[in-house]
């Protein structure tokens, strides 16, 4: 975390589709707010951000980079969810024979054998159907939505090189005060009375 930053941590949440023997893992995704920042930032994009500007590149291009972020995630969440209700919606209307394959194939462990993949054949036309039908729709669902949300990728990129110069400018000022502050400890009389000593005391008692 940086010095000046404050962060907190989305909790990770699975999602179990009734009826359906898969589940939609989670994943924790810390965010960060850096000085002037008025929104939550994820980390990630802060540590991509800093390792560029540390290395000098150009901040546009920076910022388009991370407006093209997250396609990939987006068509695989987009397609996982849309599998899933097209799943869900299978088994509506085929029954327990949309899934008695899937969950014999994930009991025995067969998955990667000939025989387990076999089994698969033995799901009705019609959840099959309705199953890529949705991965269909929402990995389209997933693109479109990546495309919206492509400003406000490039505005949360702006606001974090821009918390990341104030954080920078913060660090530099306590640097500089630190460093005073050394000079005066070391240049002051040795044998002070406890008065002239007193406004150095306070001084060094709020820089700790």
């Amino acid at each position: 975390m940086n010095a000046y930053g404050m962060f907190k941590r989305a909790i990770a949440v699975g999602v179990q589709v009734p009826g359906l023997p898969l589940t939609i893992p989670g994943s924790f995704t810390q965010y960060e707010r850096l000085p002037g920042m008025s929104e939550w930032a994820p980390h990630e994009v802060i540590t991509r951000m800093g390792k560029g500007m540390h290395r000098g590149e150009d901040l546009d291009a920076l910022i388009e980079k991370e407006k093209e972020k997250g396609l990939g995630k987006s068509l695989a969440m987009g397609a996982a969810g849309g599998g899933l209700g097209g799943g869900l919606l299978g088994r509506l209307v085929s029954g327990e024979a949309a899934t008695a394959p899937i969950k014999k194939l994930l009991r025995e462990g067969t998955g990667t054998s000939l025989r387990g993949l076999r089994g698969l054949s033995r799901i009705p036309g019609a959840a099959k159907a309705l199953a890529l039908g949705g991965v269909g729709l929402g990995t389209l669902a997933g693109s479109i939505g990546w495309g919206m949300g492509s400003e406000n990728r490039a505005d949360t990129a702006r606001a974090v090189a821009q918390g990341l110069r104030r954080e920078q400018i913060m660090q530099m000022n306590a640097n500089l005060q630190n460093r005073e502050l050394r000079r005066q400890i070391l240049n002051h009389n040795p044998m002070p009375s406890a008065t002239a000593a007193q406004p150095l005391v306070a001084q060094v008692g709020k820089a700790i």
